[in-house]
């Protein structure tokens, strides 16, 4: 989309099937194509089809991550759990509306499986991955972004934002998102999917372990 300029931001693209093109979606709902050989763009009525790709609009890259994070893992009641380079164990779970971290001397925690050496990804950061011997991922990149993502291709994908000291914002493949107000751009706190996203993080943990 280089070169290209609109009034509003896009909240949603995907490619066609062939990978000639791109439609691209305003948060006004307005819709656009872009003829990725010739690079005409031109404005048509909203697709149909499923798209691909959703942009919610989070501004988790401001924050942070001040803790070290080495290694993640499972645990027996479907949540994950980091260890940090101290050794320290903390938990992501749900508290009322907001996920957040909980530091958990004795849990329980199921085959922990160390962050790689970082990455570079393209996207001015780098990552860190874990793998599971069943193709389940764990990424974590240098800006506090957890994202899970199972062997399953069928299951959505989960992104958990880690500022310091803070709630913790999450979002799904899906267009499922929560968060606090303070880590989002519009200022106010979305609520209304933490239930769902900790189904699809339970999801994730049970497909892995399984």
């Amino acid at each position: 989309m280089e070169g290209l300029s609109f009034p509003h931001r896009l909240s949603a693209a995907k490619a066609s099937a062939d990978g000639k093109k791109v439609w691209m979606r305003t948060q006004q709902g307005s819709c656009f194509t872009r003829d990725l050989e010739t690079g005409q763009l031109s404005s048509n009525a909203a697709d149909q089809g499923q798209w691909l790709f959703f942009v919610e609009k989070t501004a988790f890259a401001q924050f942070s991550m001040r803790t070290r994070f080495e290694a993640v893992g499972l645990t027996p009641g479907g949540e994950v759990a980091l260890r940090t380079s101290r050794g320290r164990t903390a938990i992501v779970t749900l508290s009322n509306t907001w996920f957040r971290l909980e530091h958990k001397a004795d849990a329980v925690v199921q085959d922990w499986r160390t962050f790689g050496e970082p990455e570079p990804t393209g996207h001015f950061c780098t990552v860190r991955i874990a793998e599971w011997p069943g193709g389940s991922r764990a990424f974590l990149d240098d800006r506090g972004i957890l994202h899970l993502q199972a062997s399953n291709p069928a299951l959505a994908e989960v992104s958990i934002g880690l500022p310091a000291n803070m709630m913790l914002p999450a979002w799904s493949s899906d267009g499922l998102l929560v968060g606090p107000a303070a880590t989002m751009d519009c200022g106010r706190p979305v609520t209304g999917h933490a239930q769902a996203i900790e189904r699809h993080i339970r999801r994730f943990v049970t497909e892995t372990l399984t």
